[in-house]
């Protein structure tokens, strides 16, 4: 027999539970998510026109993304390292909702355009995370829009696609 502590099966198998709790699950379900969305990104070719610091329709999606990335990270990272209980009364579905929704939005940025993506995603959420006061929801809309595309439109010159694409 080997020296040292020898540890019990029925100990290791209670350990190994903690890793997996709804924290680090959705947290790594959103890895898996955003490095899918970081692909798609890095394999569609929109048209960029290089030049300023992003000619790209998809500079402003892969910076969601990356951002996207660095949180999912992050919150894995701090799920692993605490083992957080399930008794947090996190629900799996609406991680999965969410990521579903900002899917739909980085899909739908290019064909509808910035407003448009914008303004259904944020109704979409809403509504589906219970929020149903719509005239905050539309001043929120209208701030956060108008203070996004003039951020990257004017401020970093890197304009987002306006207007759906079968409008042009």
């Amino acid at each position: 027999m080997p020296a040292g502590p020898q540890i019990k099966t029925s100990e290791r198998c209670r350990k190994m539970p903690r890793l997996l709790t709804a924290t680090s699950l959705s947290a790594a379900a959103f890895l898996i998510f955003w490095g899918a969305m970081w692909l798609w990104a890095a394999t569609s070719s929109l048209g960029g026109q290089g030049g300023q610091l992003a000619y790209d329709p998809l500079f402003y999606p892969r910076a969601l993304i990356f951002l996207g990335l660095v949180l999912a990270a992050a919150v894995l990272i701090y799920g692993l390292w605490t083992g957080a209980s399930d008794r947090s009364g996190q629900d799996t579905r609406s991680a999965l909702m969410a990521m579903g929704l900002s899917a739909g939005f980085l899909l739908t940025l290019k064909p509808l355009g910035f407003f448009l993506s914008s303004a259904i995603f944020m109704a979409a959420f809403a509504l589906t995370f219970g929020y149903r006061r719509p005239l905050i929801l539309a001043a929120t809309w209208v701030a956060t829009a108008g203070f996004v595309w003039l951020a990257f439109t004017e401020g970093l010159r890197a304009p987002l696609p306006g207007w759906p694409a079968f409008l042009d």
